[in-house]
């Protein structure tokens, strides 16, 4: 028993005792600027959500210095300090801005000893003199060349750039920026230093700007007297006296600039916040190198575009333009009114050649002019579209491209065993996939919407099982305590005529904002015949309505009723837009009433034949043939995996080939059942792989091809067909595609 006793001692006194918790890490952050500012907000958010993603407790404490206009900030914070925050213990000090670091490294006597990260600083002489061993932080690049050759471009008859500036480091900073480029440039360089004039002196000189003028708004602190401008109120004044255009260094949009770079506030205060987390987490300053953050974003103003005759082909890719009217009638207003005046000036001039036949030349001249304009205008308008066209086809396939992989392997992933957390975390990477792959599709009919593109296609369908597949597919999404109901008049007929995909799509939108809206209470989806051959479908929910001020805007683009709205139930703003032009794609019309605080209906009215009898069903597709021999041709590694498995687990005997060329090479020495084809490869693509396979088959031999692609327009399947190609399936691919597809083109002896 003894004996006993001591082994369980000793097995007690060997087991280490708890671990205390550990003490929260305690961080200031001293930001030069004052609540509301975008800039200091987004920087704050940056910084919160890297400490927020750190393992242990972070408590954050922040005090606004303002410097831009209160001249006494130094000596205010150095009060509050010793009042508030002298004899309390911080583990990190975060400085944003050059004000707040300079208050800090110039006075020893602010939180002595404290690791201090800065960020948002622009004045590199005054970084060579910081102690390394204390500081460490981010240092904010700008694109001001960038932005002067662009608007040098935009206006290459430019005689004189004027810059207006005071004497803070980060005017400083430009000013010494633009007198290099100055030295090799057509171009003189004018100089308004804003703290040696009134603000007046400085509105006057730049309203006698010659017409072949550009004006740069550096940083405008203080004028001579010591008054502060404010970017909201004496931007604004400035843009609107000076008769050039005039552009900001450090942006202002939206205060009558025509254009800017600018970096995210919090995109900046991320890269802080991770060189935080090195500093808590033990890492000394001095060896944490400075970061350099040069991502900066072209900001333009549609409005000041249109002010000064500024097109949007003439804006580099990327580049963000803000305040475009959101309907095409909108946008192009002008040029429609221009049309009407061209139409009254050809009445004018036919009617003058009619009274003084002198004036036919003269007249001729004009309107051939007129003409070449607005052909000129149409051509642009045409560029414009085409490279919108072109943006959006490149952005769905970079993104498919991934998402492919991604769908794919938690697929894949699924199909393994898995305990009941595995599974969970396998469902959200897949079902967030698909959400992001929604939103892609959005945008990508919104654009074809526009184009006048939406494809019909008319079948047969059921309505009532079309309401209880919906229900089915969305009960899972429903909050407790909000049911769901259908509803089919007694005069609807058993079969209507028309898009049903489309229908169902339509449907869907309006299901989800019901769902999303609606905290309690009932949904309800309905259908009931509405005269000369049309059918009316409506959701109805008892949610929490919209206000009657904001009914006229929900079918917009990118609409929400406001940013809390957005924060609060998701959603990217385009799915009543597409409802809407896929209504009248069919003919119909589309609406919604609602009381804020009651509920909503949402409805559309389209046109649709009746049918009473069940159209014959299609024969259901055969499971493919077990074995066949398939040439899998994809560039991507890990795309070729995801195929190969879902190949494989459909029983093919499956070989690779990393590009056209091996393909090529392949088929010459061995033969395949399928080919499944990549289409964008570097070297030879699969198109031109498709048409040197087809030139190598004899007569009567043929291959199938099918395109695997992440092109999903008609353009880009017509491309395939034209090739040589088969068939086109687009990513992300599935395996039910794939056994479809096998089923299709399978050769009859395959077994």
């Amino acid at each position: 028993m003894l004996r006993i006793l001591a082994v369980l001692g000793l097995l007690l006194a060997a087991t280490p005792a708890a671990a205390a918790p550990a003490a929260a890490k305690r961080v200031f952050i001293l930001n030069s600027y004052r609540p509301g500012v975008e800039w200091a907000d987004g920087q704050l958010r940056g910084i919160q959500s890297q400490l927020d993603s750190t393992a242990f407790e972070v408590q954050t404490w922040v005090d606004y210095l303002d410097a831009a206009r209160n001249p006494r900030f130094a000596a205010e914070f150095r009060a509050r300090y010793r009042n508030q925050y002298a004899h309390q213990h911080f583990d990190l000090i975060i400085a944003t801005d050059d004000d707040a670091l300079q208050l800090l490294h110039s006075d020893a006597a602010l939180f002595p000893g404290t690791p201090v990260v800065f960020g948002g600083v622009s004045d590199r002489s005054f970084l060579t003199s910081l102690p390394r061993g204390r500081f460490a932080g981010v240092i904010e690049v700008f694109a001001e060349l960038t932005m002067i050759e662009l608007a040098l471009k935009i206006h290459p008859r430019t005689s004189r750039i004027c810059l207006v500036a005071d004497g803070t480091p980060l005017s400083r900073y430009f000013v010494d920026s633009l007198k290099r480029r100055a030295a090799s440039a057509t171009w003189a360089l004018e100089i308004l230093d804003s703290q040696k004039l009134t603000f007046d002196e400085i509105v006057l000189q730049l309203r006698n700007r010659s017409p072949h003028d550009l004006v740069f708004l550096a940083r405008l602190g203080r004028d001579s007297t010591g008054a502060y401008l404010s970017p909201a109120v004496h931007y604004s004044q400035i843009a609107a006296a000076s008769p050039v255009p005039v552009y900001g260094l450090a942006s202002a949009i939206g205060q009558g600039l025509l254009g800017g770079t600018a970096n995210t506030g919090t995109n900046h205060g991320r890269h802080i916040g991770k060189i935080a987390l090195q500093i808590l987490g033990g890492a000394r300053p001095a060896s944490v190198p400075f970061v350099e953050d040069a991502e900066n974003v072209l900001l333009f103003d549609a409005r000041q575009m249109a002010r000064f005759g500024v097109s949007d082909y003439r804006l580099p890719p990327g580049t963000e333009v803000f305040f475009q009217n959101d309907s095409l009638l909108e946008r192009y207003q002008a040029w429609i009114f221009l049309a009407v005046a061209f139409a009254a000036l050809q009445m004018f001039i036919i009617g003058g050649l009619a009274i003084n036949m002198q004036q036919r030349g003269k007249a001729k001249r004009a309107l051939l002019s007129f003409n070449a304009q607005l052909e000129a205008r149409n051509q642009q308008l045409a560029a414009a579209a085409e490279t919108k066209k072109r943006f959006v086809a490149n952005m769905s396939h970079e993104l498919r491209t991934p998402m492919n992989a991604v769908i794919g392997m938690s697929d894949l992933l699924l199909e393994t065993p898995l305990d009941p957390r595995q599974r969970e975390f396998a469902e959200t990477v897949r079902n967030s996939a698909y959400g992001l792959l929604g939103i892609v599709n959005d945008v990508l009919e919104l654009s074809r919407a526009e184009a006048g593109h939406i494809r019909v296609e008319t079948s047969p369908f059921a309505p009532q099982p079309l309401f209880h597949e919906l229900v089915r597919f969305l009960t899972p999404s429903v909050t407790a305590g909000v049911t769901i109901h259908t509803s089919v008049h007694s005069a609807v007929p058993p079969f209507l005529v028309t898009d049903s995909h489309r229908v169902r799509q339509v449907l869907l939108n309006f299901l989800f904002n019901a769902i999303k809206f609606t905290p309690s209470g009932k949904i309800e989806l309905s259908v009931t015949p509405d005269g000369d051959g049309q059918f009316r479908f409506a959701v109805t929910d008892t949610g929490i309505g919209i206000a009657l001020s904001q009914l006229e805007h929900v079918f917009d683009r990118f609409y929400q009723v406001d940013d809390s709205t957005r924060r609060q139930y998701g959603g990217s703003g385009l799915g009543l837009a597409i409802s809407r032009e896929i209504v009248h794609a069919l003919g119909g019309q589309i609406g919604t009433e609602s009381v804020l605080g009651l509920g909503s209906t949402f409805w559309f009215r389209i046109p649709a034949a009746a049918l009473d009898h069940a159209p014959p069903a299609p024969a259901a597709p055969a499971p493919p043939p077990i074995g066949l021999r398939v040439l899998v041709v994809e560039d991507n590694i890990v795309n070729l995996r995801v195929v190969t498995l879902l190949l494989q687990k459909l029983g093919c005997s499956v070989q690779t080939a990393p590009g056209g060329a091996e393909a090529v090479s392949t088929l010459r020495n061995a033969s395949f059942e399928i080919v499944f084809m990549d289409v964008q490869m570097p070297g030879m693509d699969g198109l031109e792989a498709t048409r040197q396979i087809r030139r190598l088959e004899g007569e009567g031999h043929h291959t199938p091809i099918i395109a695997l692609t992440a092109g999903v327009s008609t353009e880009d399947r017509s491309l395939c067909l034209e090739a040589g190609m088969d068939d086109h399936l687009a990513k992300p691919i599935s395996r039910d595609q794939l056994s479809q597809v096998l089923s299709r083109y399978a050769p009859k002896s395959a077994s």
